[in-house]
C-alpha cells in the first residue's frame, strides 16, 4: 500500500521527532496493519526496544520465517506482553516440532491471562496463529477480538496471515461483525465529537 495510507489524524499528522522523542511510536503498528511497512519504519525508529516488536509483526506478516524467530527472541529478552507465549509456539511451528508439543504451544498461547484481558493481543494471538496453520484457533481469537470491541476491520480483510482462514464461512460472519463493530464505534465517536463541541459553543 502506498505511503498516503489513511489513518486517523494523530498519526497521519504526527511530526516525526528525532530518536528518543517516542512519544509517536506507536503509530508504526497502523501502518503495519495497513502493509505500508516504509512508512511504519519512520515510527519505529524512534524507539529501537519498540522497534523490536515491530519487526517481528512485519517479519510475520511477511512469512519470513528465519526473520520471526530473530525478532521475536529479541523482543522476548525485554519483556513484551505475551511474547513468550508467541516465541514458544513460533519455535515449535517453525522448527516443525511434533504434534504434541505444537498443541502444547497453541494451548498456552490461547489461555494466555494477559491476551484475555487485551482485545488487541487477541488479534495478534490470531496472526501467529494463522503463520503457524492454526486456522481453528486462529478464528477463535479473532472472535474475541471482536467481541472485545478490537473491532479488526478493515485491517483482517488483507491480513496475509488469515490466506488460510480468509474462505471460511465463519470468517465471513466475523468480517460482518467486524464491520459492525466499527460502524458502531464511528457513530459512538461522531456522537461524543458533537456533545464535545457544543460545550465550546458560544451563546447567542
Amino acid at each position: 500500500m502506498a505511503p498516503t495510507t489513511k489513518l486517523p489524524s494523530f498519526c497521519g499528522g504526527a511530526r516525526i521527532r528525532p530518536s528518543g522523542f517516542n512519544s509517536f511510536r506507536s503509530c508504526a503498528y497502523p501502518f503495519i496493519l495497513a502493509d505500508d511497512y516504509a512508512h511504519a519504519q519512520r515510527y519505529i525508529s524512534l524507539d529501537e526496544n519498540f522497534g523490536k516488536f515491530m519487526r517481528f509483526r512485519i517479519a510475520l506478516r511477511r512469512g519470513d520465517r528465519e526473520a520471526v524467530l530473530a525478532e521475536s527472541n529479541a523482543a522476548l529478552q525485554l519483556g513484551f506482553r505475551n511474547m513468550d507465549h508467541f516465541h514458544e509456539l513460533l519455535r515449535a511451528c517453525v522448527n516443525q516440532a511434533p504434534e504434541e508439543e505444537l498443541n502444547k504451544a497453541v494451548a498456552q498461547l490461547e489461555t494466555d491471562p494477559v491476551s484475555q484481558r487485551d482485545a488487541e493481543l487477541l488479534y495478534q494471538n490470531a496472526e501467529t496463529l494463522g503463520f503457524c496453520g492454526q486456522p481453528d484457533a486462529a478464528l477463535r481469537q479473532v472472535r474475541k477480538a471482536i467481541q472485545g470491541n478490537y473491532c479488526s476491520y478493515p485491517a483482517m480483510e488483507k491480513d496475509p496471515q488469515f490466506d488460510l482462514i480468509r474462505h471460511r464461512p465463519e470468517f465471513t460472519e466475523l468480517e460482518q461483525a467486524g464491520r459492525q463493530c466499527q460502524q458502531s464505534f464511528q457513530t459512538h465517536r461522531q456522537q461524543a465529537d458533537a456533545a464535545r463541541a457544543s460545550l465550546f459553543e458560544k451563546p447567542n
